[in-house]
């Protein structure tokens, strides 16, 4: 039987042409040899991307698989720049999710790959996710980031070590991140925290159900009220000791 980082691969590289071959004809853009050759030096990109994280263990990845896929588009953008298409012509309200996506190719979530993308890309995650536990119930001292107010930080950080955990300043040396999102602050952290494969929780006190829908479709692992997460770390994170 296939493993998910297989099935999970060859998914998203089925996907990858029909994906951008939608994005290109709903903006009324032409399917030239130009566009077809980029398509498949795309996948291929994809194919060794993924191949690599699918060799790598889950604790040691630093990139999502949805991450990757983006990283592949960048020979469509650049066909794109080449064809002469300007990025006005494309831009909408929404901001591009990733600063040289200047196309806004870079898919939202894996469910914008079609329901197989999506399902592989699920049945993945809760691997990954099963796996990571598994780690953290093993390890006394499972490492935890904390972004927030520094007063926060001493409260969120006194529950974390009675829990087990030890609390580090380096994103690329935690397993779990707490970071609080009020008010759009910390952006970047929660990127940060995800892409080096942290089990990823947000706090606010006014989390709106658009910003929640966003931040699930980053990879967010657990939104919560900030009183839940300041109060009651114990109901978020597991207790190691």
């Amino acid at each position: 039987m296939e493993s998910t980082g297989e099935e999970l691969r060859e998914a998203f590289v089925d996907a990858y042409p029909r994906y951008v071959a939608e994005v290109l004809v709903t903006r009324g853009i032409e399917m030239t040899d130009l566009m077809a050759d980029a398509i498949v030096e795309g996948a291929n990109v994809l194919n060794g991307l993924l191949t690599g994280l699918e060799g790598t263990s889950f604790i040691d990845q630093r990139q999502s698989p949805l991450e990757l896929f983006r990283e592949a588009l960048r020979p469509v953008a650049r066909a794109l720049h080449t064809a002469g298409v300007e990025p006005s012509a494309i831009d909408s309200a929404t901001p591009a999710l990733i600063a040289w996506d200047t196309y806004q190719l870079s898919p939202a979530s894996s469910a914008a790959l079609g329901t197989a993308a999506h399902e592989a890309h699920l049945r993945w995650g809760v691997e990954k996710a099963r796996a990571l536990g598994a780690v953290a119930s093993q390890s006394p001292r499972a490492a935890l980031i904390i972004v927030c107010s520094p007063e926060d930080r001493d409260t969120i950080g006194r529950q974390a070590i009675a829990a087990g955990f030890a609390v580090v300043d380096q994103v690329s040396d935690a397993l779990f991140a707490v970071i609080d999102v009020d008010g759009g602050r910390h952006a970047d952290s929660v990127v940060e925290a995800i892409a080096a494969g942290c089990r990823t929780v947000v706090f606010g006190s006014e989390i709106e159900d658009m910003q929640r829908a966003a931040l699930r479709a980053q990879g967010v692992w657990k939104i919560v009220d900030r009183p839940e997460a300041i109060g009651d770390l114990s109901s978020v994170l597991p207790r190691l000791v």
